[in-house]
């Protein structure tokens, strides 16, 4: 099973099940692709962590998604996140290359035009 449908079938599962975890590696270029959601009474946040951007260690995260569950719209805030890494993945599809490439410039962009319509909050930790 190629990488692209890996991600894909993993995507596929989240849009319908809630899972705590899911993580997906390619050992060759050992990149790896980690979300964790992480729910409280008020609070939904999302963690995601991918060396090709933060070249960093396994406790920096790209980027924190934080959802306020008062705000009655915690479905479709995943939805447009999973709809991002969708729309990552076709890109990549049609690309020369097969890797996946996150587009860091890309989804702050993409995360800052949700953030100005109100959709929800982010909280971006900062590189070093």
């Amino acid at each position: 099973m190629k990488q692209n449908d890996l991600i894909t079938y993993i995507l596929h599962y989240l849009s319908r099940y809630s899972v705590s975890s899911w993580r997906v590696s390619n050992v060759s270029e050992r990149a790896e692709i980690e979300i964790m959601f992480q729910i409280s009474q008020k609070q939904f946040k999302v963690l995601i962590h991918d060396p090709k951007i933060s070249l960093l260690n396994e406790t920096y995260y790209f980027a924190v998604l934080t959802f306020e569950k008062d705000k009655g719209c915690l479905k479709g805030d995943v939805d447009t996140f999973l709809d991002y890494l969708r729309h990552m993945i076709l890109k990549a599809k049609h690309a020369d290359d097969e890797d996946i490439v996150f587009d860091k410039l890309l989804f702050q962009q993409y995360i800052q035009t949700r953030k100005d319509i109100n959709r929800f909050d982010t909280f971006y930790l900062q590189y070093k």
